[in-house]
């Protein structure tokens, strides 16, 4: 593009409406003359948008950056563009204008394969961070060419305060599973922290998993390319910081594989108890059978032992004598084979129901319940038990005692098992604190550095 007299004053006012943020006169001198700012990238230095950068003229770059949206991609030889820059200075302002004139300018990589986010996390300016992840979420997963992802950068370059940033956008935006990636040396966050001795970021790695227990126990057991775990590599150490770090993971590989070995063990039961079910559904079937059996022949026997006629109940008896043992032998007898039959029969309709033509042996299992009804009545002295100004049948009595201990019995095992499990989860939780407590103490630690993002090595 030739130059021309009348564009050198037009050039020099563009380079003064630049340096003193004045948008009116840009807009004039763009308005007549729309090529000035290619004009200007070819005869100056640096281009419009790098003055301006300099100059700090925000209003002239979201002018500029909406005019020409190809200046705000432009990089310097090292690579860098004008929000690599931005973000090493901590400028907020201007990365925010910058973002929202090309939210993918967060995904653009320098000559060192580090993108704006990984520059601002090295220089460790937490707010930086904040916008950069909020403009373009997906920019937290970039890795750089030694697949080093944004934690890894903080916690090299020993930013805590941006460390802990991250750590919150990644849990906003559910991306905490990139703590467990790996970089070309196979080593997770944790691995760096540890090596590098950081007490307060091993602790805030594992407080972010609190919730998780197979993550922070794969996180603990993770092994780099040498075959280390972080645990392995404190072991190696022995500085004090090191001695510091040593108890913080083996308390959470305890914790965390002591109850995970539990739950694996209770669905290993569950799932052998459903195994032992179908491979034994043929003993069942014969013990449930045999119960039936049993119940039926001793029914039948009751009469003899127990005939109708010898049983005095020409009064009603009082309520208190069903407890207190009073009331014909025969009754109690009733009463639990009604439980045991009811039971077994339950049991074995389900289990008959699965075989072929189950459908049939479960109407085969009903009617032998209803033969049972009629047997039972049939061998049921008649007497009446008083219960206020109401009288009730033994018979009725029967079925209501029997089928009450049934609904007890097994309120009372659900009962029992949802306590047990409200044990292990209280006990999980409290386990939890104890060790978490210790993590939340230190964490506060980190507000203290967000000036400068710096902690110092313990």
């Amino acid at each position: 593009m030739s130059i021309s007299d009348d564009s050198l004053p037009s050039l020099s006012s563009l380079s003064d409406a630049i340096k003193g943020d004045d948008i009116g006169s840009l807009k004039s001198i763009l308005s007549t003359k729309p090529e000035i700012l290619e004009l200007a990238a070819q005869i100056w230095p640096e281009d419009p948008f790098i003055r301006a950068y300099n100059s700090k003229s925000l209003r002239v770059i979201k002018e500029i950056g909406t005019r020409k949206p190809e200046f705000v991609r432009t990089k310097k030889e090292d690579g860098n563009t004008i929000l690599h820059l931005a973000c090493a200075t901590g400028d907020k302002e201007m990365v925010s204008v910058l973002v929202r004139i090309d939210s993918e300018l967060c995904c653009v990589k320098n000559n060192l394969s580090m993108t704006p986010l990984h520059t601002a996390v090295k220089h460790g300016h937490g707010d930086v961070v904040r916008e950069l992840v909020s403009a373009c979420p997906e920019s937290l997963g970039i890795q750089t060419s030694q697949l080093e992802t944004a934690f890894h950068v903080a916690v090299k370059n020993n930013k805590c305060h941006a460390f802990k940033v991250l750590l919150e956008v990644a849990e906003k935006h559910e991306k905490a599973d990139l703590l467990k990636k790996e970089d070309d040396q196979g080593d997770t966050v944790l691995h760096v922290a540890v090596s590098n001795e950081l007490v307060l970021i091993v602790k805030m790695l594992l407080l972010c998993y609190r919730s998780s227990r197979t993550g922070r126990l794969k996180l603990v057991h993770s092994t780099n390319k040498k075959g280390y775990t972080a645990l392995d590599l404190c072991n190696m150490n022995p500085s004090v910081s090191a001695t510091r770090i040593r108890p913080i993971l083996i308390e959470a590989d305890v914790i965390e594989s002591y109850f995970l070995r539990k739950s694996e063990s209770s669905t290993s039961k569950s799932n052998s108890s459903s195994m032992w079910l179908t491979e034994k559904r043929d003993v069942l079937l014969v013990i449930l059978a045999i119960f039936i059996g049993v119940v039926f022949t001793v029914s039948s026997a009751l009469p003899t032992y127990f005939p109708k006629d010898k049983i005095n109940a020409s009064e009603p008896f009082q309520f208190e004598a069903v407890a207190s043992g009073r009331l014909p032998l025969v009754f109690y007898f009733l009463v639990c084979l009604t439980v045991t039959l009811t039971i077994s029969a339950c049991f074995l309709t389900v289990l008959l129901y699965k075989l072929p033509l189950g459908y049939l042996l479960f109407l085969s299992g009903i009617a032998i319940f209803f033969l049972y009804i009629l047997l039972a009545n049939y061998i049921m002295p008649e007497f009446f038990i008083k219960l206020g100004s109401h009288h009730i049948s033994s018979y009725r009595l029967m079925w209501i005692l029997a089928l009450s201990y049934i609904f007890a019995g097994t309120l009372l095992l659900l009962v029992g098992k949802y306590f047990l499990f409200c044990f292990n989860k209280f006990a999980y939780w409290l386990m939890m604190r104890l060790q978490d407590s210790n993590l939340l103490s230190t964490s506060a630690k980190v507000e203290s550095h967000d000036q400068s993002g710096e902690i110092e090595m313990k």
